[in-house]
């Protein structure tokens, strides 16, 4: 189907026409009436967060990073009353 479609625009912009979407949909695409009807239940973005916050909390720092989590931590806590929380970019 996709040669055949492939074929069909080549040859309408060798004869200098553009493309023909309503007859090209009619010529390839689907037959509307045999497309399954497909319901989509819409999750709200909100769950997402959630998620996202459960795996945070649920992921454990491995003993070889915890000195150096504790080491960025003890750094930016240094770092941030010396700028006032200011942030450069």
């Amino acid at each position: 189907c996709e040669a055949e479609l492939a074929e069909a625009l080549d040859a309408g912009v060798a004869a200098g026409r553009l493309p023909d979407l309503a007859l090209l949909r009619a010529c390839f695409g689907p037959d509307i009436a045999s497309l399954p009807l497909i319901d989509v239940k819409v999750t709200p973005l909100s769950l997402y967060d959630e998620l996202a916050i459960v795996a945070v909390e649920a992921t454990p720092v491995p003993a070889d990073l915890q000195e150096l989590v504790a080491d960025v931590t003890a750094t930016a806590a240094e770092v941030a009353p010396a700028t006032n929380g200011a942030t450069t970019h």
